[in-house]
């Protein structure tokens, strides 16, 4: 686990700067990006974001666990702070789309550990 850490660290501030982006601007700037930010946010950044980040550190570092979990979690303080208990289906969606991506990913990790043998 302690080798481990720093990707762990690095996954949850890189998911909740990536869920809070979209709904900050949206209060900074709420003519332009207003009427966009549950669309844009809940069905287009997030769900790649989420797929991408899952995909990406399991090619690297190999399988993570507890990684979709720790994601879902992670959705948790944006919904309740900028949505509602609504999205609370997406959490779901959200740890199934980055299992899946741990999936995708660790095809490649397994082809590189593969290859240097």
């Amino acid at each position: 686990m302690n080798r481990e850490l720093p990707r762990v660290i690095i996954a949850i501030l890189l998911s909740l700067f990536v869920f809070n982006i979209v709904p900050v601007l949206a209060i900074f700037f709420p003519d332009s990006v207003a009427y966009y930010t549950l669309l844009l946010d809940t069905w287009i950044i997030v769900p790649i974001f989420v797929f991408a980040l899952g995909a990406i550190t399991s090619s690297i570092f190999g399988v993570c666990t507890y990684q979709p979990v720790l994601i879902g979690l992670c959705y948790i303080p944006t919904m309740m702070f900028f949505y509602d208990s609504s999205l609370i289906p997406f959490i779901i969606v959200y740890v199934i789309l980055n299992f899946l991506g741990n999936i995708f990913g660790t095809t490649f990790y397994r082809k590189r550990v593969f290859e240097e043998l």
